[in-house]
């Protein structure tokens, strides 16, 4: 099934995480994985598209409706979620019995929270999902190859502040800003050993942490020289803190 503004993945199997001797520690060990098709939002979600649903703009940065929006948590992202699967008449994924906090004030924790993927509604994606479709098939540390090349992405080298989006050149499967402009909440929890323990089809995280996990680069500061912007580089944080640098993508499983 079609859905706006998204692009269809086919399922299929790939090596996730870096090789011994690349990347970070929490990226090891390599393994394969299987993943189910979906559809992911072609972007991040705008200034623009996150306001007409929730009625505020978090964003610290306001220069362009159409830069992602920033400075949101977790949470915020999830209610985004379910407020654009109301919309479109889908099932809500998330389910909880109670909102602590304001929607993009934001929001500070969701009661009794459960998450159903067997239900076709508006998500994030796992980060076995978000790498999955980073890569486009690819092999090499970014999608494009192995150095570094500012066409594909918004990074420290080009840009100190958030871009609007679908500004540089996509991946091959047609999904802008993978690497760089925001860092993308993903669904899962973050667990230092899942890893090592975690299914080889579908994996969905641990059950239960204190952090979530954030996947893609950003264009505020690092010291790497684009090194985050591998299509591996993982990083978490508190679900209910957030960042200027903080963004998220919406995906729709293909049940």
């Amino acid at each position: 099934m079609k859905y706006a503004g998204m692009v269809e993945i086919q399922g299929g199997t790939f090596v996730m995480g870096s090789p011994e001797g690349e990347g970070e520690a929490r990226e090891h060990p390599q393994h394969t994985v299987e993943v189910d098709a979906f559809s992911m939002d072609k972007t991040p979600v705008t200034q623009r598209e996150y306001r007409a649903l929730i009625g505020v703009n978090p964003s610290v940065d306001r220069a362009s409706d159409l830069q992602p929006v920033q400075d949101v948590n977790w949470f915020d992202a999830v209610l985004y979620c379910n407020a654009r699967s109301r919309r479109d008449g889908m099932e809500e994924v998330y389910r909880f019995t109670a909102i602590h906090g304001t929607p993009g004030g934001p929001c500070m924790g969701l009661q009794d929270l459960e998450i159903d993927f067997t239900r076709r509604g508006y998500r994030l994606a796992t980060e076995a999902e978000w790498e999955y479709a980073c890569r486009a098939g690819s092999t090499t540390r970014f999608f494009w190859g192995e150095q570094m090349d500012g066409d594909y992405a918004w990074w420290t080298g080009n840009s100190k502040t958030m871009q609007p989006v679908g500004t540089k050149r996509p991946n091959p499967w047609g999904l802008y800003d993978m690497a760089g402009n925001a860092q993308e909440w993903c669904n899962d929890w973050f667990g230092e050993e899942y890893y090592s323990v975690s299914p080889s089809r579908n994996p969905e995280g641990p059950d239960a942490g204190e952090t979530r996990i954030l996947r893609g680069g950003s264009c505020y500061p690092y010291k790497d020289n684009g090194g985050h912007l591998r299509c591996t580089n993982r990083s978490n944080y508190l679900p209910q803190n957030p960042r200027e640098a903080f963004s998220f993508r919406c995906v729709v499983s293909q049940l």
